[in-house]
């Protein structure tokens, strides 16, 4: 058997492929001796018809890597798309719902005027001050507020209606 060389950068081998040096039983390949220091002989072979062939599977290879790059585009264009249809969906619904509440709550504020109205009127004041025990005053006493300070007052006997105020206070904010 033969032995490696020392230098690493030297001829790799110092033996040649040529004929078998060792054949019962081995499947190793067998090497030639040969002199130290004599270069290997390089092993180049041939495959007759592979140059066509080989341009050809490349560019194939090339088709299927530009087939499955539009391919994965498309996917990637479709899941955006799938997301955008599904975003709106999501917020039309919202908003026909929000629609709804909005008119409900509409309807529920004019319910409301209504009855504040109502309730505010001073016959129906009268009668739940009446229905509480309350009874109308004798009179009235109103008071102004000057600009410089001073407080007048009247007082105005009732006569049980509600448009009696004093003269000189009607203008009076």
């Amino acid at each position: 058997m033969g032995v490696r060389q020392a230098n690493y950068f030297a001829a790799p081998y110092e033996y040649s492929r040529q004929t078998p040096f060792y054949v019962h039983g081995s499947a190793a390949p067998a090497y030639e001796r040969q002199p130290f220091g004599a270069a290997a002989q390089p092993r180049i072979s041939t495959i007759p018809g592979s140059g066509k062939d080989a341009a050809l599977s490349s560019t194939l290879i090339g088709i299927a890597k530009a087939v499955a790059i539009v391919f994965v585009a498309l996917a990637l264009l479709g899941i955006v798309r799938i997301t955008l249809n599904s975003a709106t969906v999501t917020s039309a619904i919202e908003a026909r719902e929000l629609t709804t509440q909005i008119e409900a709550l509409r309807s529920e504020s004019s319910t409301l005027e209504v009855t504040q109205t109502a309730l505010t009127q001073p016959e129906h004041l009268k009668e739940a001050a009446k229905s509480l025990g309350m009874v109308e005053p004798l009179s009235v006493t109103y008071l102004a507020f000057g600009e410089d300070g001073t407080v007048t007052s009247q007082t105005v006997e009732s006569t049980g209606s509600d448009d009696v105020v004093p003269e000189d206070l009607e203008n009076v904010e």
